[in-house]
């Protein structure tokens, strides 16, 4: 038509650069007249104004005024491909249209249906008319109603065009010409904007809310330009919600540019004012943020990688800017923010930190750590990133008692703990790796744990134990174990090295069987150094020395005793911690058994005995030497002999320990008289019945007493008298005044079936620590002493100061060693 060829609207059309590829095939006949025309199109690919078109078909077949052409044809929009097929049929002065679409996923579909009318004259409009069809995107069903559509030469009008889904619809409506107040309004209600970015694929950043307002259509400096007031309620950005946003936007048509002046309001925590502008066909954004304790979370999309459940508040100014692929971010702001580190199980709140943000770098020049136990750290770290990706970053913190490690046993983590401590932490890392490096002193209140045991296995708890050969059954076991390490395996790489200075206040546990509680804690002191890789192997280097310490063993569930390590034995490893070194005694104390059992000479006394059941460990810890002694420590050197020479080789040692453990008696040797071992065997089963009922009253206190710096204990034993040869004893141990003051006694009464009265039991043992590692220390005790060639019964006390120093050369004792040797390597007693 002569008259749209004049229109200002269309003159543009005319001049449209097409770009023909080669293999472009054009076939059929163009009549003159009113000839028939026959006409087919086809290429692979074609160029039309800088948009690309793939599998073009072209069919157009008519003569005289009737005429049909089908176009079918793919192109790329908002990310999705889509199928596009145009059927445009005419008849007089009627064009009918039908443009359909739907992408390859078949998640965006629809159609539109259109009748429009030529004008009588130039001056007359363009008229289209719409039919009601419907729209399909994801799982909801859009109705677009009928309405019309007009336009002339400089003029355009709308009525009422409605597209609608449930309480969402957005209603067209009005007209508007150049040099004309006129406009053509567009009125939104509940519109969710999740539809509208997931429609057009615009991820970089995702906004999300339900907006209501309006939009108006005018032209400005001959341009058309749609100016907006919307107002959305939960707006979010990246899922990270920001309140109420009262939005004012001006979009200009020709040159696809939008401004936008936002307001976001979540009342009463923060408020955010954003301008800027969003350049949707360069891919490009520049907005400038004024936070005022603006809600961070949705920054997770960004840093996710770094800290888990990250959310925060801040107060400043930001910039976001840059192509949409290549954002930066750059300002000066005051946050506080939460967030955990999965690789420590810890989570952390960051207190006024000052984060500066240049092109690449988010710098944290300062800021206090809170952790979840009342724990404080200073922190400073420098995130790098290549446009708001492919994070890499180092944090640095200086620990005061703060907790830096707090996770259970896994299948590939046997090494549990939960660690308090003062010094300084170093965490780095990127995509795929984390590097962490740990120099600090574990604070009272740790606890750290490597378990033998593997989490099914709770089989057997002894310290020896005779396996048979392995079935096809186990091999399939082994087969699962071995998968579930490679799956757990997977993932980044974990690097972590620790150096502790460790002290007595901090429990070091080794399980050996979590069922039946059979494990070692022991308390010391010495610099270690650990090294672990997830994928890899846990290696432990230097020289643990022991303080104190229980182990408890469990002997084919039936003995349970506390066996307490002597002060002085060492661990000393230099690799994996099963090929470490042991030389540790730990000690059961019997407190009264009578050498009669023994039948010694008959100048020896009857009176009940200390005895103390000692275990002595050496060798490697994955394959320890193991053997049981005896020692008496308050008879003469000349009883001791005498019981030496009877218990002569380790099977008798073994016996005569495994019954002092079980019955609380020694084993009694080769008797004739028949009476005499029906005597003997209700004294063991009188002294089996005390020992269970004194295991069963310890267990019952240890589970009252819980976790502290107190242990509490009882005897309950029975002479050669049986009940009418009762001892009672109970024991106590503990650390006061930040564990400088260590606490040990033994208090009691026996009452004898042979003496008249009864005797009081008094020992006891307390010393102070006058330097942190005790080196020097105050000690006083009391001892009850059985001299058993007389009657008598006497204590020993006694008080003074103990000097220990560690030395490699005789000549070192005599030096003074500096203060940061001291810190290093604490000298031991």
């Amino acid at each position: 038509s002569s008259n749209i060829a004049n229109d200002a609207l269309f003159r543009d059309l005319l001049h449209i650069p097409v770009t023909a590829p080669e293999g472009l095939t054009l076939e059929g006949v163009i009549a003159e007249g009113n000839g028939r025309t026959d006409l087919t199109l086809k290429a692979d690919t074609l160029s039309y104004d800088q948009q690309g078109f793939k599998h073009i078909n072209l069919f157009l077949q008519g003569e005289g005024k009737e005429y049909s052409l089908l176009v079918q044809t793919e192109k790329e929009l908002a990310g999705m491909q889509m199928e596009l097929a145009a059927t445009v049929q005419t008849t007089g002065s009627e064009i009918s249209t039908q443009l359909s679409w739907r992408d390859q996923k078949d998640v965006f579909r629809g159609e539109l249906s259109a009748n429009t009318f030529a004008p009588h004259d130039r001056h007359s409009a363009l008229r289209t008319e719409l039919s009601p069809t419907e729209i399909f995107f994801k799982d909801s069903v859009w109705t677009l109603h009928e309405g019309t559509i007009a336009w002339g030469a400089d003029t355009l009008s709308v009525s009422r065009l409605f597209v609608q889904h449930e309480a969402q619809h957005l209603i067209i409506d009005g007209a508007f010409s150049q040099g004309s107040p006129d406009s053509i309004t567009a009125d939104l209600h509940a519109i969710d904007l999740e539809y509208v970015f997931d429609l057009l694929k615009f991820y970089p950043v995702y906004f999300a809310g339900i907006a209501n307002g309006h939009a108006t259509l005018t032209f400005a400096d001959e341009r058309p330009v749609v100016k907006a007031r919307l107002s959305i309620d939960d707006f979010s950005i990246n899922h990270g919600p920001l309140g109420t946003a009262d939005i004012k936007g001006e979009v200009d048509l020709k040159e696809l540019t939008v401004r936008l002046n936002a307001d976001l309001l979540e009342a009463p925590m923060g408020r955010t004012l954003v301008n800027g502008y969003i350049l949707p066909k360069q891919e490009e954004l520049d907005l400038d943020i004024e936070s005022h304790s603006t809600n961070l979370q949705f920054l997770r999309q960004y840093i996710g990688g770094i800290l888990h459940d990250f959310s925060g508040r801040a107060t400043g100014n930001s910039r976001l800017y840059g192509g949409f692929k290549s954002l930066q971010l750059t300002g000066d702001v005051m946050a506080q923010v939460d967030g955990g580190i999965p690789v420590l199980g810890c989570n952390y709140q960051v207190d006024s930190a000052h984060v500066v943000m240049t092109p690449g770098l988010i710098d944290i020049r300062s800021g206090i750590v809170h952790d979840s136990n009342e724990g404080t750290a200073k922190t400073t770290a420098q995130v790098h990133h290549q446009y708001l990706g492919h994070f890499a970053y180092n944090f640095d913190f200086d620990l005061d008692h703060c907790l830096i490690y707090d996770r259970p046993r896994s299948y590939d983590m046997t090494f549990a703990s939960h660690a308090l401590a003062s010094g300084h932490v170093n965490v780095k890392g990127e995509d795929g790796r984390l590097d962490c490096d740990i120099n600090v002193r574990p604070e009272q209140g740790s606890n750290f744990r490597y378990h033998i045991d593997l989490p099914e296995d709770y089989t057997s708890s002894n310290l020896l134990t005779i396996r048979p050969a392995p079935t096809a059954a186990d091999s399939s076991k082994t087969e699962v174990k071995t998968h579930i390490k490679q799956q757990a395996s997977t993932g980044s790489d974990v690097y972590m090295t620790l150096n502790l200075d460790m002290r007595p206040d901090v429990p070091l546990t080794v399980v050996m069987d979590e069922k039946t509680g059979d494990n070692i804690v022991v308390r010391g002191s010495g610099p270690l150094r650990a090294t672990y890789y997830n994928k890899g192997q846990f290696n432990l280097f230097g020289t643990y020395t022991i303080e104190s310490g229980i182990y408890k063993m469990t002997i084919q569930d039936i003995i349970h005793k506390d066996f307490h390590f002597q002060e002085g034995g060492t661990v000393v490893f230099s690799g994996k911690p099963f090929e470490g070194i042991m030389n540790m005694q730990a000690v059961y104390t019997v407190p009264s058994a009578s050498l009669s059992d023994l039948n010694l000479t008959s100048g020896v006394s009857q009176n009940g005995v200390r005895v103390n059941c000692l275990l002595n460990f050496s060798g490697q810890v994955q394959d320890p030497k193991v053997h049981f002694d005896l020692d008496m420590p308050t008879v003469s050197q000349d009883v001791k002999q005498m019981v030496r020479s009877l218990i002569s080789t380790d099977e008798e040692m073994n016996r005569q320990v495994l019954y002092l453990l079980a019955i609380g008696r020694f084993y009694t040797y080769d008797y004739s008289s028949t009476e005499q071992t029906q005597s003997l065997g209700e004294t063991a089963m009188n002294s089996f019945l005390s020992n269970t009922l004194s295991g069963q009253l310890n267990n019952f206190i240890a589970s009252a007493m819980g976790q502290s710096n107190w242990t509490f204990g009882t005897n309950l034993s029975t002479g050669n008298y049986g009940w009418e040869d009762v001892g009672v004893e109970g024991q106590i141990g503990g650390r006061l005044l930040g564990n400088r003051l260590l606490i040990n006694g033994n208090f009691g009464y026996r009452n004898s079936a042979t003496q008249q009265g009864g005797t009081l039991i008094g020992d006891f043992d307390v010393q102070y620590l006058l330097t942190p590692g005790g080196s020097i220390r105050l000690k006083a005790y009391n001892e009850t002493n059985d001299r058993y060639f007389t009657k008598n019964s006497l204590t020993t006390q006694g008080a003074g100061i103990v000097v220990g120093r560690s030395f490699n050369r005789l000549s070192d004792i005599f030096k003074r060693k500096k203060k940061n040797e001291d810190a290093e390597n604490p000298p031991q007693p």
